[in-house]
């Protein structure tokens, strides 16, 4: 999700502008901004407050919240990128953005659990930085790099960058497979948190 929040966050804007004719800078940033700003508050609440409600009914409830938001966001993404009315891809844009960010709440709380108060500093930073390695370093470079080969093949710049987005939505198929596994073992590991914790020696 991060690989593809980070990724559309930084090309939908411009794909906007090549896509919409006349449409000038200030205004796909103000409208995506403001849509982001409220989408992302949004998720982020709605989604961490469902997540942990989910949890309170199964152990892997979070999870399921995980799968919801990734489920959710390649049609409302779809929709913007296909989208012929400007108000259109700023109103979708709304729901793109909050479904993006509902699954960002999911991750580091799910960690919190699986280690020991103490380490959950570390369990947090080692989730951040792989987040931004994966995300932030590779969503947009490697979209980026996809829409040059659309580009190289003869599409224009616009449809180049579309393609590159709607392509990249593919890798959510390895988000879920990871989930799903996840959701199986998750359970057990955090029932099993005690144990492992003495099995390499620390003192509980």
């Amino acid at each position: 999700m991060s690989f593809i929040g980070y990724g559309t966050g930084f090309w939908i804007p411009p794909s906007v502008m090549r896509l919409h004719e006349g449409v000038s800078a200030s205004e796909v940033g103000l409208w995506l901004g403001l849509g982001g700003t409220f989408g992302g508050l949004l998720g982020v609440t709605i989604g961490g407050f469902l997540a942990d409600r989910f949890k309170q009914r199964h152990p892997a409830g979070r999870l399921i919240m995980l799968g919801v938001a990734i489920l959710s966001f390649p049609p409302f993404t779809l929709w913007v990128m296909h989208a012929d009315n400007l108000t259109t891809v700023y109103i979708v844009n709304v729901f793109s953005t909050m479904f993006g960010a509902a699954a960002t709440s999911v991750p580091p709380a799910t960690a919190a659990d699986l280690v020991l108060p103490r380490m959950r500093a570390i369990a947090g930073a080692y989730y951040i930085l792989l987040n931004t390695t994966i995300g932030l370093a590779l969503g947009p470079y490697c979209m980026g790099k996809i829409s040059d080969v659309f580009v190289a093949s003869g599409m224009n710049d616009g449809e180049a960058l579309r393609a590159a987005i709607i392509v990249s939505l593919l890798i959510l198929l390895v988000s879920l497979t990871f989930l799903v596994l996840a959701s199986r073992s998750l359970p057990a590991d955090e029932v099993s948190r005690l144990e492992r914790a003495r099995a390499l020696g620390e003192p509980v």
